[in-house]
């Protein structure tokens, strides 16, 4: 194989294998990058679906009031992951809301939280205080801004909603907090794990607050929890008392009125008075009874009546009246056209012969006599509406302010409130906020009963429990943080006695300044600190002796390196790579000071035939003879000597003219060829050499490889023309 030919494919095999290694490097810069990225937006997806399933089935408390936990995985992606994935992780979590709720409000305020959290982590705040000042500063300017425009919600709601929503927030980010506390496993998700140590003092605190808030969150929505539960208890069988109390008083009234006109029936029948005689006595029981509008005694004759069928305010039948026989049942009657009057027709029959007379017709006054047995029964009764069978009010209490006579216009509201209340809206009908609880019961004679009770002081109750509770959590923060102070600087104190002992060597006074509440284990470890010290001191000579051995023994090593690192193992000349390095200096020196520079290759002619013949061993005594003989011939300190591979040597020299050069080259070829190579008891043997040089300015280039090419190739010209001789051509090599 030709020499140039095979220097050209080492070249090509040096460029192709740094090709590689740069592509592999920008390779890897761009696969694992993304990793840690691919890691971190998978983690925010798992804990979003987590918190999507755990939004599905928000706990209910009171009312609208739900709590829910999903949200907790927002808040861990926040201290993880910072802003961006955590709002990818509060989607997903308001989607399992808006799923529930069916709100988008929901997007927009936990994408904001998701923000707020995640900038305050990387500010370094604590995500408890970061939470804090979110729902004291933020929040309850988002409220009033979606309460206000987008919602028909009352003004005098925002502030229950916002207390609710706060303590929610607050005890889902102290969740959190605490499970990234017990599991510090999760840290190595944290995309910024590198922020300012923080003092003992401040972590002792916030530690407090975390275990205060969230014990005291937990304990006390509990409590308030079954406290509302009975008291809406309470409430709803105090309501439905009072609606069998209206309901029998009612009923009762009715019974009374109808015993009472089937008594002066029977008297009729008793009676031998004409009818007017009669109807004269009627009127002075009419006139002394404000619940009847008529009462009148009408002899046999067809009954007409403008009413609807009996059978829509049908009464109990006179059958359990003695000595009557039901030849009609009698019935409540109300007239079409008169929707505050309740008709009431009885059979008078003759006693004597069981023939039926006539009939006592009674018309009441419903208003009146609701009136009269509803607010005389008891004046802390609830609100009370009368409708009758087709809805119409006949009676309301006065603080409803309802047109009587009128349809009941009403709204069922509160849907998706956890209550065992029926809730109804009768002036706002347009919201589902609601303004009364109630319980209904409807009459024999299709009348309906209902009894109401305002739905805000039932909110109101709860409202002031939750300020409570809201109001003892910043209590109990600042005793907290006033009570970690306090322990922080007495647990600090011996740490930082033993911190001065490490620093100073007059312990003895140091120790005086412990105190008999100064933990056993402080006093150990400053024992234990001091004893070390003593060793230390001990060992520090002899350890300052060992340094210096080592040190020189490492200064050697790094010698031995280094020129294991420059020079060629065999031949003692500069390896390859040394030699091209030192090109650099020589052609930058030779520039500056505009001297030529010489790039020659020394080839040893057939010496594949030498190995062949004499061995390898042989070979290389070749090699190590021809080093020793360059070495002396080119001794200046700027010639560069150098192995370029196998048989071949890189000769650099600086400041020849071309003759000059020529001449000291051929007599180097000419020592060569006289040289005797004598190795183990074989014939001793002589080599030959190549020699093909470039010599030119400084400024030719600055690239080893434009300089080896044209040395190369008068190489391959001396090998050509038959070996063992110098081409050294200037600065336009030979044809």
């Amino acid at each position: 194989m030709q020499v140039g030919t095979e220097t050209s494919n080492i070249r090509i095999k040096r460029n192709i294998f740094a090709t590689q290694h740069f592509l592999a490097t920008i390779k890897g810069l761009y696969v694992q990058q993304p990793s840690k990225y691919q890691t971190t937006l998978m983690l925010s997806v798992i804990f979003g679906v987590i918190g999507l399933i755990l939004n599905l089935f928000p706990i209910p408390l009171f009312a609208n009031v739900q709590l829910i936990f999903g949200n907790t995985a927002l808040v861990i992606i926040a201290v993880l992951a910072g802003p961006w994935f955590a709002l990818l992780t509060a989607m997903l979590c308001a989607l399992g809301l808006f799923l529930s709720w069916g709100n988008w409000f929901i997007f927009v305020f936990l994408a904001i939280e998701a923000i707020v959290l995640g900038f305050a982590r990387r500010k370094n705040i604590y995500i408890l205080y970061a939470s804090m000042l979110f729902w004291l500063l933020l929040a309850p300017v988002i409220f009033y801004c979606y309460t206000l425009v987008f919602t028909q919600l009352p003004i005098s709601h925002l502030p229950f909603i916002l207390l609710k929503q706060a303590i929610n927030g607050l005890l889902y980010t102290a969740i959190a907090a605490l499970i990234l506390l017990v599991w510090p496993y999760l840290y190595q998700f944290d995309r910024f794990p590198y922020h300012p140590r923080r003092s003992f003092n401040s972590h002792l605190t916030y530690i407090f607050c975390l275990i205060i808030t969230a014990a005291l969150l937990i304990s006390t929505l509990f409590l308030n929890y079954s406290h509302l539960q009975q008291q809406q208890q309470l409430l709803l069988n105090k309501l439905s008392d009072s609606l069998n109390y209206q309901y029998q008083t009612l009923e009762h009234s009715f019974e009374d009125h109808y015993k009472s006109l089937s008594t002066m029936a029977l008297w009729l029948g008793l009676s031998a008075e004409t009818t007017d005689a009669i109807n004269i006595d009627i009127n002075q029981l009419v006139e002394h009874n404000a619940d009847y509008l008529t009462l009148k005694y009408q002899a046999i004759t067809p009954l007409i009546m403008d009413t609807e069928p009996a059978s829509l305010l049908q009464s109990k039948s006179n059958s359990h009246i003695p000595g009557v026989e039901a030849e009609k049942p009698p019935s409540f009657i109300q007239e079409k056209t008169r929707l505050d009057k309740l008709t009431l027709t009885i059979d008078v029959i003759s006693q004597q012969d069981k023939q039926l007379l006539g009939h006592l017709l009674a018309t009441f006054n419903l208003p009146q006599m609701f009136t009269t047995n509803i607010e005389s029964a008891n004046q802390s009764q609830p609100l009370v509406i009368i409708t009758d069978a087709k809805g119409y009010i006949i009676y309301s209490s006065p603080s409803l302010t309802l047109p009587l006579l009128s349809p009941l216009k009403y709204r069922q509201s509160g849907e998706g409130y956890s209550t065992p209340f029926n809730m109804i809206n009768l002036h706002d009908l347009s919201t589902n906020a609601p303004e009364y609880i109630y319980l209904t019961r409807s009459f024999d004679n299709g009348l309906r009963l209902m009894l109401l009770q305002p739905f805000e002081p039932l909110l109101m109750s709860a409202q002031q429990l939750y300020l409570y509770t809201f109001g003892f959590l910043w209590l109990a923060i600042a005793l907290a943080m006033s009570l970690a102070g306090i322990i922080s600087r007495i647990q600090t104190r011996p740490l930082v006695l033993i911190s001065r002992c490490v620093t100073n060597k007059d312990t003895q006074n140091i120790k005086m300044e412990f105190t008999q509440h100064t933990p056993i284990e402080m006093i150990s470890l400053y024992e234990q600190i001091s004893l070390n010290q003593q060793e230390l001191l001990a060992h520090q000579l002899a350890l300052e002796e060992q340094v210096t051995i080592r040190t020189l023994e490492l200064k050697q090593a790094n010698d031995k390196l280094q020129q294991l690192a420059t020079q060629d193992g065999l031949t003692q000349l500069s390896n390859r790579r040394h030699g091209e390095q030192l090109f650099i200096i020589a052609q930058e020196y030779c520039q500056r000071s505009q001297e030529n520079l010489a790039v020659i290759l020394l080839d040893l002619d057939h010496f594949k035939t030498v190995n062949d013949t004499y061995g390898h061993l042989a070979g290389d005594q070749c090699l190590r003879q021809v080093s020793v003989l360059l070495k002396q011939h080119f001794r200046r300190e700027t010639d560069i000597l150098a192995r370029y591979g196998g048989e071949e040597f890189l000769i650099i020299l600086s400041g020849y003219e071309q003759a000059t050069l020529i001449a000291h080259l051929e007599h180097f070829r000419e020592q060569i060829e006289q040289l005797s190579i004598h190795y183990g008891a074989a014939a001793p043997f002589k080599v030959t050499a190549s020699i093909g040089g470039f010599n030119c300015a400084a400024k030719f280039g600055s690239a080893l490889d434009k300089w080896l090419s044209i040395a190369d190739e008068n190489l391959y010209q001396a090998k050509k023309q038959g070996r063992n001789q110098v081409i050294c051509t200037g600065c336009h090599p030979v044809s």
